[in-house]
């Protein structure tokens, strides 16, 4: 067995426990594509044969092949074939861009060929002309290998084409459930400052260590856990590799140099170690996440986890998270005690967060009852001291900063804007959005200090106000206040997540679940969701996605792994961040842009012992590339393996990037205090005009989306009625005159 320990400055002592099992005699399984040779014209079919070695006694196996879909498509139907396999199925279905193979074996049998042997074929259509394909464009993905074999399950080693894949365990400690690795990359912190270790450092989390490959640039990654590590499975061959801090790069200092390191032996492991040194600011940088598994009405099992920690160089004394809440949610217990602040958040004492300390609070609770199946909840949690202090604005920020609140009353929904800063906000812009429709757009100037109230009719829609960012704001998080299911006969639903909640520093997290009565327990959902039918979602917006799992079998699940391809063409992988998760994982990053989820000797009981606690998720961010042109598509799905289970393949989840993704019921007003409003809008037989300030005497006039103008009347007063005549359903325009001067024109919608 080979060791290689890449350790700076430090000498490997007892501490380090880990152990490389994997077996020298173990035999090994190479899959090998046959890529034919170009050129290849549009609308050429290929077959692409997989020749098999070393396939003996196998039961069952899951092989991703990865494609260019730039230029190449799936070729559907039966377009699979095997050879000496008469009582099993070959499957082939698509997952994001790559076709997954298996073997599905009711029967348990096992299965050996001769050398050489075709296992199956694939075919794709080109519908660009290609020259010739790239190791790139059509390859197997040996990272999202699964199989087994009998009396060998989870432990062979398999090569691509002669290319050994490391497929060996490595294991904490003696007897404990193993992740496939070889390679491990610790990070501490240079406690004194003088790139000597001393003799507890303690272990930063959330460190990136990135390897690229001599051989082809292939990037692999891995990001450190709660114990400062990270693990990662490598393809034998030569790496480079480098530290990335997950915060800003400038608090830190590395104390070591680094240098290439190779791996050329199925047994080798690569130990990296190395040390932080906080670079001479004083600061932390803290930071909170949210998320819940799922909210049932009147289930007393409703369970929020807020995930915290401190990823900058310097102690943040006496954190605390708040957390605010609906109070139709009763907390019944939490993992940390709390008490409950002048403003009804739930305040969670945490003590003194070290660099690179993480943690997390559970709360469960009761959803009041008469709480409707289908609408929203939403909370967030903030903690404090938060890394406000690592960025210095500047010198013409004024030091304002915005909250809003909302209420719900007998007939309106009343919005309250306060500037709790230390300064002017100047002329900032906000917009109220009713359902997906732009209802209000205005601008309010505040004084530190200052509140405003704005009031719009409760009608059962959906009305959300944000509030532009004060000019040089070194901070993202916008003000924003959502009301839903406010008065009105019928209450619409599932606009509260189809936008983006605004939350862009680590210090808060906003987050929103439409309840549930019965759901699909594996799942990947996107915050926002988008707008409409086609999920309409403005270019250069954060996606949220949560990835739900459940162990629905019939017993415990030691290891759950979540594997995610992304899509380079559309998504920034260097934007990526962790949010909320249910469970401690870890993260590690293959072929440049598959994402593995490790949740490591989890111990996710079945739904049939312990239903609460079977659930789990895990949340991430990521930015779109730059100014994606209307009409590109966003997709993304993940496959969730339990233990040594076949995957389990999640929804799509996907959107349309488009830049007028919402309806502008208000184009431009001159009305003193805002436009009039014009409701309810959609429409069926009548329309109402009200405003505080009512400028006089004005003509309504209703046009069609050809110009023409279908109606006319005249409204005296604020609370005038107007029934309008029978209409066919669509789009219509409007106008508001007085005195031949225009004060408002605007779009409306016949129901």
């Amino acid at each position: 067995m080979k060791y290689i320990f890449l350790v700076f400055g430090l000498f490997l002592t007892s501490t380090y426990w880990y152990t490389f099992q994997a077996q020298v005699s173990t035999p090994i399984v190479d899959f090998c594509p046959i890529i034919p040779p170009g050129p290849f014209e549009n609308g050429q079919i290929i077959e692409v044969p997989v020749l098999v070695t070393g396939f003996s006694k196998i039961n069952y196996f899951n092989v991703p092949i990865g494609f260019n879909s730039s230029f190449l498509s799936y070729v559907g139907g039966n377009v699979v074939t095997s050879s000496g396999l008469p009582n099993s199925t070959i499957n082939a279905a698509i997952e994001a861009d790559f076709i997954v193979v298996d073997l599905s074996n009711p029967d348990g049998q096992d299965f050996t060929l001769t050398d050489n042997s075709l296992l199956f074929s694939i075919r794709f259509r080109f519908f660009l002309p290609q020259q010739s394909l790239e190791a790139t464009d059509l390859f197997i993905a040996q990272d999202l290998f699964f199989f087994q074999a009998s009396g060998l399950e989870g432990e062979m080693e398999v090569s691509v084409c002669g290319s050994v894949y490391i497929q060996g365990p490595l294991c904490p400690l003696p007897g404990e459930n193993c992740v496939a690795t070889n390679v491990v990359a610790q990070m501490s912190l240079d406690e004194l400052s003088n790139c000597s270790p001393a003799e507890e450092n303690l272990k930063l989390s959330g460190w990136d260590a990135q390897f690229i490959s001599f051989n082809n640039q292939d990037t692999f990654s891995i990001r450190t856990n709660a114990d400062g590590k990270g693990y990662l499975a490598l393809p034998a061959g030569t790496y480079s590799y480098q530290w990335i801090p997950p915060v800003y790069p400038d608090l830190w200092g590395l104390c070591y140099t680094y240098d290439a390191f190779t791996i050329d032996e199925v047994d080798t492991l690569i130990v990296i170690e190395d040390l932080a040194d906080p670079a001479n600011i004083s600061c932390s940088e803290t930071f909170v996440g949210l998320s819940s598994s799922l909210l049932r009405p009147c289930f007393t099992n409703n369970r929020f986890r807020i995930n915290y920690g401190n990823y900058g160089p310097n102690v943040a004394e006496d954190a605390y998270v708040d957390f605010f809440l609906s109070p139709v949610f009763e907390i019944l217990n939490t993992s940390v005690p709390y008490t409950i602040q002048t403003d009804g958040s739930y305040r969670f004492f945490i003590g003194d967060l070290s660099a690179g300390e993480t943690g997390a609070i559970s709360v469960v609770g009761r959803l009041d009852c008469d709480f409707p199946v289908g609408l929203t909840l939403c909370g967030s949690a903030f903690i404090g001291p938060n890394g406000k202090d690592c960025a210095t604005p500047a010198p013409s920020f004024e030091g304002a900063e915005l909250s809003a609140t909302s209420v719900c009353l007998d007939n309106e929904v009343r919005f309250n804007v306060i500037n709790e800063g230390t300064g002017p906000t100047g002329l900032l812009n906000y917009l109220i959005i009713k359902d997906d429709l732009v209802f209000q757009e205005a601008l309010l100037d505040l004084a530190a200090g200052e509140e405003e109230l704005i009031t719009v009719p409760a009608d059962g829609s959906t009305y959300r106000l944000e509030v532009a960012l004060p000019s040089d704001a070194p901070y993202e998080t916008q003000a924003l206040a959502i009301e839903e299911g406010c008065g009105g006969v019928l209450v619409s639903r599932g606009f509260v997540t189809a936008l983006p909640l605004l939350d862009g520093d680590p210090w808060l997290d906003r987050y929103c679940q439409e309840t549930t009565a019965a759901y699909d327990p594996n799942d990947k959902q996107a915050i926002p969701k988008g707008v409409g039918e086609n999920h309409l979602i403005a270019p250069n917006t954060t996606v949220d996605y949560k990835i739900r799992f459940q162990n629905t079998g019939t017993d415990t699940a030691f290891n759950v792994i979540i594997r995610d391809t992304i899509d380079t063409e559309v998504f920034d992988l260097n934007t990526l961040e962790l949010g909320a998760a249910s469970h401690d994982f870890f993260l590690r990053q293959t072929n440049g842009n598959a994402l593995e989820f490790v949740f490591n000797n989890i111990q996710l009981p079945d739904s049939t012992i312990d239903e609460p606690n079977s659930h789990g998720y895990v949340h991430f961010n990521i930015d779109q590339l730059a100014d994606l042109p209307d009409g590109t598509r966003l997709s993304n799905r993940a496959g969730i393996y339990f233990d040594f289970n076949p995957p389990i393949i999640t929804n799509e989840s996907w959107h349309i990037v488009g830049r007028d993704l919402l309806s502008t019921s208000v184009r431009n007003f001159s009305v003193p205090g805002g436009p009039v409003a014009v409701y309810p809008n959609p429409f069926q037989n009548g329309l109402q005009f009200e405003h505080e300030q009512w400028p006089g005497a004005l003509t309504f006039e209703l046009f069609d989306q050809l110009g023409r103008q279908l109606f006319s009347a005249e409204l005296r007063d604020s609370g005038s009625l107007v029934e309008l005549p029978a209409l066919p359903q669509g789009t219509y325009n409007y106008r508001l005159i007085q005195a031949d001067q225009l004060l408002q024109t605007g779009m409306l919608v016949k129901d």
